[in-house]
């Protein structure tokens, strides 16, 4: 059987749909992490990514998926740029490139 080397728009709109959620929710999540500490908010974010992201498995349609999708970038919106706080406040304070580099590197979910 052959498949498709292309994605159908149904992936496609599962994949973009992250995004909806995810841009506009990084801002306020990164407020959080200034407001509360790094720790329990990032704490939160990602047990909530890994509980998301497991969910994921359990889409049995495209509305179940993009739901799932939806919520997932309301989860992994402020991993990022805890992740940046955290560095900051490990290293002094790094050129903005190398923090931004060193997080992509060590994060891998940036980097899809």
């Amino acid at each position: 059987m052959r498949m498709p080397c292309h994605p159908t728009s149904r992936y496609s709109l599962a994949s973009s749909v992250f995004f909806v959620t995810y841009i506009p929710l990084s801002i306020p999540a990164n407020v959080l992490a200034q407001r509360y500490g790094t720790r329990p908010v990032l704490s939160l974010l990602m047990v909530g990514f890994g509980a998301v992201g497991t969910c994921q498995m359990l889409a049995t349609g495209l509305s179940d998926l993009v739901a799932i999708r939806l919520v997932l970038g309301v989860t992994e919106a402020g991993v990022y740029g805890n992740l940046d706080i955290i560095l900051n406040r490990f290293l002094g304070s790094p050129p903005p490139a190398f923090a931004s580099a060193t997080i992509t590197v060590l994060h891998p979910g940036a980097l899809s």
